[in-house]
């Protein structure tokens, strides 16, 4: 581990392996929505117009997350505003002047700086983030069910998740239904859950299939596991936790298939009590 001390302390960077620790930096999340007409060309542009904005301003982009919908285009994303020439509200309206774009919003939290393992923001504008190692992790995931017994601590760890997904559900509601169901996967993947997520659903409603390829919960857990077994309790919550908010109502949520217990995956099976 190493650090570096410079005279300005925005430049204040400690580098440590395979991650970025940037202090005193100023964030700013932004969400948009962009009018494509059904024509592919017109989203290159406004991309393109997009990003050259923002570099003119002097913003550095994070990332972006989007999702369409007909032929609208929904982004939420990540900026560091910190040398840029004007206000991330002078920005926001600089944005809704170009054409196709509309309800441009920058929201600006309590936390400065950010951290980034790989290319992936871990905090954001109004949240700081937490890095720990694998052995950490399972300390908090498989603790309760050691000192609590296997079915107290495995409620246990399932309503962490839970409130957790609550959290996230009710923040991506804000999207619309549609859209908040497209970016949850997304957003999921880029916390680092998971490497990737399909989600299948009942065109009827009241029934989605989430199949999840490396599980950060069930990879920590193998080391604890004696015999076959279906080990996540903390991301089943978190999907409850979501769809409570996105969808309404309460979900019942099993892992039907573990990496654990012997399948290339882990899949879940969420479906609306009383279904």
């Amino acid at each position: 581990m190493s650090s570096e001390s410079r005279d300005d302390a925005h430049d204040n960077v400690l580098r440590l392996p395979l991650i970025g620790v940037m202090p005193g930096r100023r964030l700013a999340a932004a969400s948009m929505r962009l009018r494509i007409g059904g024509d592919a060309s017109a989203m290159a542009s406004a991309s393109a117009a997009l990003y050259s904005r923002m570099a003119a301003s002097g913003v550095r982009m994070l990332g972006f997350t989007c999702s369409f919908e007909g032929n609208c285009v929904t982004c939420v994303g990540l900026g560091d505003y910190t040398d840029a020439s004007a206000s991330p509200a002078d920005i926001a309206a600089v944005l809704a002047a170009i054409p196709g774009f509309e309800d441009v919003k920058m929201y600006e939290g309590p936390v400065e700086g950010f951290a980034a393992v790989r290319g992936f923001t871990l905090e954001a504008a109004d949240a700081r983030a937490v890095l720990m190692s694998a052995r950490a992790l399972a300390g908090l995931l498989q603790g309760p069910r050691e000192y609590l017994g296997e079915d107290a601590g495995a409620a246990f760890v399932y309503y962490e998740g839970f409130f957790a997904g609550r959290a996230m559900g009710e923040y991506l509601s804000q999207f619309g239904r549609e859209s908040a169901l497209a970016m949850m996967p997304r957003l999921w993947e880029s916390r680092g859950y998971a490497t990737s997520i399909e989600t299948l659903s009942d065109p009827n409603g009241g029934h989605y299939r989430f199949e999840v390829r490396r599980l950060v919960e069930c990879e920590v857990l193998s080391n604890y596991v004696k015999g076959p077994a279906r080990t996540s309790h903390f991301f089943r919550g978190i999907i409850a936790g979501a769809l409570s908010k996105i969808e309404g109502g309460e979900w019942d949520v099993e892992e039907v298939e573990c990496v654990n217990d012997g399948s290339d995956k882990c899949a879940f099976e969420a479906r609306r009590k009383g279904k």
